[in-house]
């Protein structure tokens, strides 16, 4: 979010809104634990990454309520990574989880020509579908180009939840010039001129993010919480399935890729659902390219996971 106005808080990717100078710091508050990595000069390597995992319950993530129940933790969490890696660094993007926020994916016959009149002219039209008030939170959009009228991205979040966070990096003397969510960041790592249908399907500690990429512009985005009992290959599967079914219908054409990050062991299972019941060709997520020989401290099962929207928003930036 940026602190001058209420727009600057999407993911960084060709078209989708631009953040300005893009942070060489970034990094990532996820329910179980928190990651920065910081980019080398050329944007195309990482100099340095951390990790550190959180006790639980430290950070419960909604749209709502109290999000950090343990701001000690928290803190000693986000000093411990950006201590080793940040250098003289202060400014940092900051990756936050799903479900801080809300997204919607609009279809509108014009739009205002000034930004003010269109954030007034969303905050009108969304004003019965939040579950906040719209008046009270952060909001951006991303309009792309459209067969008629105009497809708009918009995402909102409540301002006292996003300064939960922001005090944190605060605290620490940082300062958190842009805010995204975490699915829309990871979508860094589609490229940019993908003429396919491509779904990304990201499961997070307590959620599911998927969203939909066609030509450049997200189609699709959802995110839902997860319960323990949800993490089978079937289980997610149940979830997913419904989305490509809407998207064929809406849109005339099916998803034939996906790219799956932290599923984890049942990777290979729900791959093989979305061949046999979808016609979607799936892949894991590969980080490693990244990183090179640098240390992260992260299990090698849970590197994609833990990694991938921070270096999906530095593998965007780094994109002519």
């Amino acid at each position: 979010m940026s602190k001058n106005r209420q727009g600057g808080w999407l993911s960084y990717w060709r078209r989708w809104v631009r953040a300005g100078a893009q942070a060489e710091l970034v990094c990532e508050i996820a329910a179980d634990g928190v990651v920065a990595v910081r980019a080398g000069r050329a944007q195309q390597t990482v100099e340095a990454c951390a990790a550190a995992s959180l006790p639980e319950n430290t950070v419960r993530p909604g749209p709502l309520a109290e999000n950090i129940h343990d701001t000690r933790a928290l803190e000693q969490g986000l000093a411990t990574v950006l201590s080793e890696i940040a250098a003289r660094q202060k400014r940092v993007a900051v990756i936050l989880p799903d479900l801080v926020g809300r997204v919607w994916l609009l279809a509108l016959e014009s739009l205002p020509p000034k930004p003010p009149e269109v954030l007034a002219l969303l905050r009108w039209r969304l004003r019965k579908e939040a579950a906040f008030d719209l008046e009270q939170a952060v909001v951006d959009y991303q309009v792309y180009p459209a067969e008629a009228g105009k497809h708009v991205l918009v995402v909102a979040a409540l301002r006292s939840v996003l300064r939960q966070y922001e005090e944190r990096f605060e605290a620490l003397g940082f300062a958190p010039g842009w805010v995204t969510l975490s699915t829309l960041a990871t979508l860094g790592w589609f490229e940019p001129a993908e003429p396919a249908s491509c779904l990304l399907v990201r499961r997070d500690a307590g959620s599911l993010g998927l969203a939909i990429v066609r030509h450049n512009a997200v189609h699709f985005f959802r995110s839902v919480p997860l319960a323990p009992s949800d993490g089978s290959a079937a289980a997610l599967f149940e979830h997913i399935y419904p989305s490509l079914v809407y998207f064929q219908d809406h849109w005339g054409e099916p998803v034939t890729q996906a790219l799956l990050v932290g599923i984890g062991e049942e990777q290979a299972e729900l791959a093989a659902l979305l061949h046999r019941e979808a016609g979607c060709l799936a892949r894991e997520l590969k980080v490693e390219a990244w990183l090179s020989n640098l240390r992260s401290g992260l299990p090698e099962g849970d590197r994609a996971r833990r990694l991938a929207a921070p270096l999906g928003y530095l593998r965007a930036g780094a994109q002519p």
